[in-house]
């Protein structure tokens, strides 16, 4: 290959295309979780006494601030239009929230901290929530009820089809980028394609290893 080619190969990778210069400080704000919208133009930031606040970069200024949290915000996430943003807390709620309005639309309680929450990209009204110490659910934002998803298998004997116990829940999932498909993770390091529609396992996919599965995310493609 040319000689360029082989130096940009050994060029470190985290000297390309990475931010130089810090261009705003967000005054009084202790971050514990942010999202940006699909545009990139507002960050949502949930914070550690529980506020919501919205920044917008066109203005350079706090759009929103949304109380509501007793607790620190664990995860927040913006509905594919952009017109609303789930967030969930250590104060055993999830909320959604009218970014317009300032308004409240919905607040489901559960029995733990929720760790993760993420709406469904195909219908608004709907979210996957991670409680800490319980399994993965389908919430339905209107109504509030909640649909276990499938706990993950065992794949350490001979029974591929055994589910693991409840008292072993998965402590990942998200939706796919399109939402056909949740895929989540547990602490053995299963990782399960779950069919968002039938709620069936389709796949289950070991890590090299068995590390538990901390995280699961998409890029932009779905890939």
């Amino acid at each position: 290959p040319p000689s360029g080619a082989m130096n940009l190969a050994l060029l470190n990778p985290l000297d390309n295309d990475m931010p130089e210069v810090i261009e705003e400080y967000f005054d009084d704000v202790s971050a514990t979780c942010c999202a940006f919208n699909r545009r990139g133009t507002l960050l949502a930031v949930g914070c550690s006494d529980g506020r919501v606040v919205v920044w917008d970069f066109d203005t350079r200024s706090m759009a929103r601030t949304l109380h509501g949290h007793a607790h620190p915000v664990m995860s927040v996430c913006w509905a594919k239009n952009g017109r609303k943003v789930l967030s969930s807390s250590s104060d055993f709620t999830l909320r959604v929230w009218d970014i317009l309005g300032m308004i409240e639309e919905a607040n489901i309680r559960f029995d733990c901290a929720v760790l993760f929450a993420q709406f469904d990209p195909r219908n608004v009204s709907r979210c996957i929530a991670t409680p800490i110490v319980e399994t993965p659910v389908l919430v339905n934002l209107t109504t509030g009820t909640k649909d276990p998803v499938p706990l993950v298998r065992d794949d350490s004997d001979d029974a591929p089809s055994k589910l693991l116990s409840k008292s072993e829940p998965s402590v990942v999932a998200c939706f796919s980028k399109r939402g056909e498909w949740i895929f989540t993770g547990n602490p053995r390091g299963i990782v399960a394609v779950v069919n968002a529609d039938t709620m069936k396992i389709e796949r289950t996919v070991c890590v090299p290893g068995g590390a538990p599965v901390k995280s699961i995310s998409f890029d932009r493609k779905g890939k």
